[in-house]
C-alpha cells in the first residue's frame, strides 16, 4: 500500500510539473522579454532622468526671491558723541533725531526676474526636452532589437528541433536499411560490410542528434534569460505557416524607412539640439536686463532711516573684455560641432539606406534558396525511392542507396534551414525598419 502511495506521488508531481510548462507563442516570447528587459528599464530610468532634467530648467522662468533678516547689536568705537545744541536753543529738539541707535534689526524682501537670459533657459529647455525625446526614442529602438534577438532564437530553436526529428526520422530508416542488409548478408548474397556501412551511417547521424541537443539547450537556456524564466517553464507554440513572401518593394521600404526608423528620427532630433545650443552661444554677447523690486523693513527707524522702504526698477549690466575673446571661440566651437553633426548625419542616412539594402537583398537571397530546397526535395525523393526498389532487388549497392538518403536529407536540411533564416532575415528588416512584419508581407 505504502508502494502505490509513493507511486501516486511521483506521478502526481511528474503530471505536475508537466502541466506547468506553458506553451508560449513568439508573440508572448516578445511580450515577456520586452517585460523583463533590464536594458528597457535602464532606457526607462533614462528617459525620467532627462524629463526631470528639463522640467528642473522649466522652474528658471519664475523670479528668485530673497528674503533676509538681520539681528545685530551695534558697537562703537570710538563712541559718537550726539551733537550738541544747548546754544541753539530752536535747535535742540533737534538732537533726538541723530541719536546712533544701539541695535540694527531689519527685514529685506527682493524679487529679480532677469529677462534676457530667458532666451537662454527658453533654448534650454528646448533642447532638454528634445533630449528626452531622443531617450525614449532609444527605448523604442532597443525594445525593436530585443524583439529581433527573441524572434531569432525562437525560429532557431524551432529550426534545430525540426533538424532533430528529421536526424531521428533517417535513423529509423537507416535501421530498416541496416536490417535488409543483414537479410542480404545471411543469405549469402554480399558480404558484411554492407551492413558496417550503414552502422557507421548511423554513427556519424548520433553525433549530429549529439550536435542539435546542445544547440537546443543552448538556445532555450537564451529565451529563458531573455524572459527571465526557467528552462523547464515553457514550451514553444509554432502555428504560422512555413512561408509567406514579403511583397514590398525596396524603394517603398525605403519610404517605412523615413516614417517609422527611431534611429532616423534621432538624428533629425539632434541637429534640433545643435540648433538651440547655438542659440545658447549668443547669448554672452547680449546685455543683460533684469526686473527687480522688494520692501526694507527697519524696527530701529529713525528720521535718517524710516522704517518701510519700498523699491522698484531695472538693472542694464553687460560684461566685456578678454572674456569675450573666450565667448567667441566658445561660439565658433558651437557652430563647427552643428557642422559635424550635420555632416554625420547625412552618411548616417547614407549607411541606413545601404543596410536596409543590404537585409533586402539577403531577404530575396534567402527565398529563392526557399524555392531550390523545395525542387531538391522533389527530386532527391524520386531518386531515393528509385534507389530504395532497386535495392530490394539487389540492382544497386547500399552505397548508391546511403548516397540517396544523403542526398534527400540534404535537401529537408536546406529546406529547413532556408525556411527559419528566411524568417529571420524577415524580423531583422522589419526590426529595422520599425514597422511589424505584417506590414512588409501584407498579411
Amino acid at each position: 500500500m505504502r508502494g502505490f502511495l509513493i507511486l501516486g506521488l511521483v506521478l502526481a508531481g511528474a503530471w505536475n510539473g508537466v502541466m506547468a510548462q506553458e506553451q508560449l507563442t513568439l508573440d508572448q516570447c516578445i511580450a515577456e522579454s520586452l517585460k523583463e528587459s533590464e536594458s528597457l528599464r535602464s532606457s526607462d530610468a533614462a528617459f525620467d532622468a532627462a524629463q526631470y532634467d528639463a522640467n528642473s530648467t522649466f522652474w528658471s522662468f519664475f523670479p528668485t526671491a530673497k528674503v533676509s533678516a538681520s539681528y545685530l547689536k551695534l558697537y562703537f568705537e570710538p563712541e559718537p558723541e550726539a551733537p550738541d545744541f544747548s546754544a541753539m536753543p530752536a535747535l535742540a529738539p533737534l538732537g533726538a533725531a541723530f541719536s546712533i541707535p544701539e541695535w540694527s534689526r531689519t527685514i529685506d524682501l527682493t524679487v529679480s526676474q532677469p529677462v534676457t537670459p530667458l532666451w537662454s533657459v527658453w533654448k534650454g529647455r528646448g533642447a532638454q526636452t528634445i533630449a528626452a525625446d531622443i531617450e525614449k526614442l532609444k527605448r523604442s529602438s532597443t525594445a525593436d532589437q530585443i524583439a529581433v534577438k527573441t524572434a531569432e532564437y525562437f525560429y532557431s530553436y524551432l529550426m534545430v528541433e525540426r533538424l532533430g526529428t528529421l536526424l531521428s526520422e533517417t535513423v529509423k530508416q537507416l535501421d530498416l536499411y541496416q536490417k535488409q542488409a543483414q537479410n542480404f548478408v545471411d543469405a549469402g548474397m554480399t558480404d558484411k560490410r554492407a551492413v558496417l556501412k550503414v552502422k557507421l551511417e548511423k554513427a556519424k547521424i548520433d553525433k549530429e542528434i549529439q550536435n542539435v541537443e546542445g544547440s537546443k539547450l543552448l538556445l532555450r537556456r537564451a529565451l529563458a534569460l531573455l524572459m527571465n524564466r526557467t528552462m523547464e517553464s515553457f514550451e514553444l507554440s509554432y502555428g504560422e505557416a512555413d512561408f509567406v513572401a514579403a511583397n514590398a518593394e525596396i524603394e517603398t521600404l525605403f519610404g517605412m524607412q523615413e516614417k517609422n526608423r527611431a534611429e532616423l528620427k534621432m538624428l533629425e532630433k539632434l541637429e534640433l539640439i545643435n540648433d538651440n545650443l547655438t542659440d545658447i552661444a549668443i547669448q554672452p554677447f547680449i546685455p543683460m536686463i533684469a526686473l527687480t523690486g522688494g520692501y526694507k523693513h527697519n524696527f530701529d527707524a529713525s528720521s535718517m532711516s524710516p522704517e518701510g522702504t519700498f523699491f522698484v526698477g531695472g538693472v542694464l549690466s553687460w560684461e566685456f573684455g578678454f572674456d569675450t575673446m573666450k565667448q567667441y571661440n566658445s561660439f565658433q566651437k558651437v557652430r563647427s560641432e552643428k557642422v559635424k553633426t550635420k555632416l554625420a548625419n547625412i552618411d548616417a542616412r547614407k549607411q541606413m539606406r545601404l543596410q536596409v539594402t543590404q537585409l533586402y537583398t539577403d531577404l530575396m537571397v534567402k527565398e529563392k534558396e526557399i524555392g531550390i530546397a523545395q525542387a531538391s526535395i522533389e527530386a532527391a525523393a524520386e531518386n531515393l525511392r528509385i534507389e530504395e526498389s532497386k535495392y530490394q532487388e539487389k540492382m544497386t549497392t547500399e552505397t548508391d542507396l546511403l548516397a540517396a538518403s544523403l542526398q534527400e536529407r540534404q535537401a529537408k536540411t536546406s529546406y529547413i534551414t532556408a525556411v527559419f533564416q528566411y524568417k529571420i532575415a524577415l524580423r531583422k528588416l522589419a526590426g529595422t525598419i520599425g514597422v511589424p512584419v505584417s506590414a512588409l508581407t501584407g498579411n
